[in-house]
């Protein structure tokens, strides 16, 4: 059974719990949706990478590849996602 999630504020509290336990150098981050993934949370593209994989394990979606190169903030990665979880639903 897929979770079920409600928009913006639960997709980002899941990114920023997957992103923490991804990286150590992000955990005492203050995560918000303007959060740059890569400048910010110091997170590299391996990293950036496992958080995907993660999220689309966590909530049974296929985040297209082509996308993620595009994606520059937690913001960014949570409409995606949600995207994803509405096209699934």
């Amino acid at each position: 059974m897929k979770p079920t999630i409600h928009p913006a504020a639960d997709t980002t509290t899941a990114i920023a719990e997957t992103i923490r336990s991804v990286s150590a150098r992000a955990r005492e981050a203050t995560i918000t949706r303007e959060s740059l993934l890569l400048e910010d949370l110091a997170l590299d593209s391996l990293d950036l990478v496992a958080v995907v994989v993660e999220l689309q394990d966590r909530f049974d979606v296929e985040i297209d590849p082509d996308e993620i190169t595009a994606i520059r903030t937690v913001g960014d990665l949570a409409d995606s996602l949600e995207r994803y979880l509405r096209r699934a639903a």
